[in-house]
């Protein structure tokens, strides 16, 4: 109870300078650049999709693409910034009901899918990747999570958590359900005060994991307490160093901070490539700036790595002692 009353009273001061930043166009305009990029990079990232950050970061700001990926490919990251773009223009008058979520499909997949917006006939697996036991038509489901939509008196985080994972455990469109989900999410938190939360790569099988025992053994908390973890480095990763221009001048460039983790530049390159980090700032040359506390983060993928080698060498001794049996 302790750490939930100290999250809440956290949360509650980065309410407060949301606030400020929403409230001055220009910064509101900055910090809805940077959310796009970062949530475009998180569905990307959970869809599977084959786009790195970096392709994302030129679409969103200088709109322009590259070879080896289609032209619907493109077409849902556009359709989906402009759908984003609708959120966040219009968050505070929105109702949030099922026909509104089936609004925002079609404006995903409008051009792409005759169906889009229509809930699914055939039965499907979760995106959670368990299989479901279906008793009720979608409709019904739907219209469950309306009257769940309409609830009062709830703790608007654990009504944000909550609404995510019972949306994904419905799954009512035949595509684009993670894409909804966490609009839905993105939706409620800002309808709150709080900010969009995005994912990192290293998250992605945490997630799956908290959600997935979330249903099959009701660990709850576990799954809140991953989200409420998620929600503070998007804070930081969002509004303190997207915002915090000013203190630029203590930041490191690529190669000091490269300096700084003992690795070389090109290993920087490549995890920022990966998602694995994200520089606390880009210049308006577009030179990225970290910040010296994100060594951990360096950290966390070096153990990540040794890991994958260690594992990797085991099942290669395994199989190679399989072999002489």
């Amino acid at each position: 109870m302790g750490d939930i009353l100290n999250y809440k009273d956290k949360f509650n001061k980065e309410r407060l300078k949301l606030s400020l930043i929403l409230k001055d166009k220009n910064e509101f305009s900055k910090f809805k650049m940077k959310a796009f990029i970062e949530l475009l990079f998180t569905i990307n990232m959970i869809e599977e999709g084959t786009f790195t950050r970096l392709e994302i970061l030129n679409f969103v700001q200088e709109k322009t693409t590259s070879n080896g990926h289609s032209f619907w490919q493109y077409l849902i990251l556009f359709n989906f910034m402009n759908t984003l773009e609708f959120v966040f223009e219009n968050y505070k008058k929105i109702t949030l009901d099922s026909f509104f979520l089936q609004k925002l499909n079609k404006m995903i997949f409008e051009k792409m899918d005759i169906e889009a917006g229509q809930y699914r006939k055939a039965r499907i697996n979760s995106p959670l990747k368990i299989k479901r036991v279906e008793t009720k038509d979608i409709l019904s489901e739907m219209k469950e999570f309306d009257d769940f939509l309409n609830k009062k008196g709830e703790d608007a985080l654990s009504f944000a958590f909550e609404a995510h994972y019972k949306f994904l455990t419905i799954s009512p469109f035949k595509k684009g359900n993670f894409y909804i989900a966490f609009l839905l999410l993105t939706l409620i938190c800002l309808k709150n005060g709080y900010l969009p939360i995005v994912l990192r790569s290293i998250d992605k099988k945490r997630y799956f994991e908290v959600m997935e025992n979330y249903q099959l053994k009701n660990k709850k908390e576990a799954y809140y307490s991953f989200m409420r973890s998620a929600l503070s480095r998007s804070f930081q990763l969002l509004a303190e160093k997207s915002f915090n221009e000013e203190n630029k001048d203590n930041l490191l460039t690529i190669a000091k901070f490269a300096k700084l983790c003992d690795v070389p530049v090109s290993t920087i390159r490549y995890w920022m490539k990966e998602g694995h980090i994200k520089p606390a700032l880009f210049t308006p040359s577009g030179y990225a700036l970290f910040d010296e506390n994100q060594k951990i983060d360096i950290q966390e993928a070096k153990l990540t790595k040794m890991i994958s080698k260690c594992m990797s060498s085991l099942k290669k001794g395994i199989e190679k002692a399989s072999g002489q049996s």
